[in-house]
């Protein structure tokens, strides 16, 4: 900031030299003779043009205001060697007193105006914090309550709103995009995703809808996909769900971690339903209900740990489920609830297996692993709370899980 009021400093006292110079000459009162007037005529003509060139773009504002100067300089010079008669003035103030004053107001006064101040200051130049994103964002949710008919503003708010995880007020913005929204794929798949969250991560009914909607815009687009890919295997439709699966793998970026995580799900899925499709089945129940017993199941209770309390609201959704001890971590059974029901008593069978053609019975070792998400993702989210049992066979009693890590990635 001290470099460039220093260097504007300077620019403002060459412009002052270069205009208060003329006025330092008391003004003439009688020329001698037609000598001067032709002078001043040359002068004033070689302005005109330079007028005139400035006009018609042939030179621009920094070569005008250097032969401006010029001019004025070698005018300055011819009128020092004429004779004149000179009226001093006392009770007036000098013009170039009055330029002295006048042009660095002026010079701060438009900078002020038309400028970025707040551009000097080093705190404008940090990265921006939270609560300078929220302001931002309420700042534009009031500009859309006084100028409604924006589409593009009502589709960046509902985007604002997403990232900061206010998944109400986003599908609200969502709802006002109008019919923007119909041709708009990633708008669509995005409004998917706020739904399934608001509905504890539950792909049926509209956000399937709105996915397949954008699937047909854009057949390639990856939110679309695996939200319908995870609604098949809600429905129990193993067949359908790898073809979602598969579609999502090819626009992945490869050796990623997510295409590793769907290329593990695939294996188990195709591994599950072999040449049949898997049965349809309603999704599975939620946490405390209480499923048949078939081929055995693992029993226990879910409870967090004291110092995470703060960190856990009463709405977050709470995941339960079983996966293999190695390979593939894609659950093998799972119930679901919210995190108001801890301390949880909890019942994994193969009533409640995510794929019924690959029952918990038939697995080996399992771990048992119970996480809270904020936004009810099915999937392992950074910011997740979470623990997870030693390994342990299929049928087991009186397991004890303590949800008492955060994950970071």
């Amino acid at each position: 900031m001290t470099a460039f009021l220093i260097a504007a400093a300077l620019l403002v006292v060459a412009t002052l030299v270069a205009l208060i110079r003329p006025w330092r000459k008391p003004a003439p009162v009688d020329a001698a003779g037609t000598e001067q007037q032709a002078i001043a005529r040359i002068y004033r003509d070689q302005l005109a043009e330079l007028e005139r060139d400035r006009a018609n773009g042939a030179i621009d504002e920094t070569r005008y205001a250097e032969a401006r100067a010029e001019i004025e300089r070698r005018v300055v010079d011819e009128a020092a060697g004429v004779p004149v008669v000179v009226a001093s003035s006392p009770k007036r103030t000098p013009t170039w007193v009055g330029l002295a004053v006048v042009v660095p107001v002026a010079a701060v006064g438009l900078y002020l105006a038309l400028g970025n101040p707040a551009a000097l200051d080093e705190a404008a130049r940090r990265e921006p914090t939270a609560q300078d994103l929220e302001r931002t964002v309420d700042q534009l949710a009031e500009r859309l309550a006084r100028n409604p008919d924006d589409p593009k503003g009502w589709a960046m708010l509902a985007r604002s709103y997403r990232m900061l995880q206010r998944y109400e007020d986003a599908a609200r913005a969502f709802e006002r995009v109008g019919t923007a929204l119909d041709n708009d794929a990633d708008l669509l798949s995005a409004y998917a995703d706020v739904l399934s969250t608001i509905a504890k991560g539950d792909m049926s009914g509209r956000p399937a809808q709105l996915a397949q909607r954008a699937l047909q815009i854009d057949p390639e687009q990856p939110m679309a996909l695996s939200i319908v890919a995870m609604e098949a295997m809600q429905r129990r439709d193993g067949v359908g769900a790898v073809g979602y699966w598969e579609r999502l793998l090819r626009v992945m970026p490869p050796d990623s971690d997510e295409s590793r995580f769907v290329e593990g799900i695939l294996g188990k899925l195709r591994e599950a339903i072999g040449p049949q499709a898997a049965g349809t089945k309603p999704p599975a129940p939620e946490a405390g209900s209480k499923p048949a017993q078939a081929g055995g199941g693992i029993t226990g209770r879910v409870t967090l740990a004291p110092a995470l309390a703060p960190l856990v609201g009463a709405d977050d959704t709470l995941f339960v489920y079983a996966r293999a001890a190695q390979g593939s971590r894609m659950p093998l059974a799972i119930v679901r609830g919210t995190a108001s029901a801890l301390p949880l008593a909890f019942r994994l069978d193969d009533s409640n297996a995510m794929n019924p053609a690959s029952p918990l019975s038939a697995a080996g070792q399992v771990v048992v692993e119970a996480r809270i998400s904020k936004g009810g993702n099915a999937m392992p989210a950074k910011g997740d709370l979470f623990g997870v049992s030693a390994p342990i066979g299929v049928v087991v009693e009186g397991v004890e899980i303590v949800i008492d890590r955060v994950r970071t990635e």
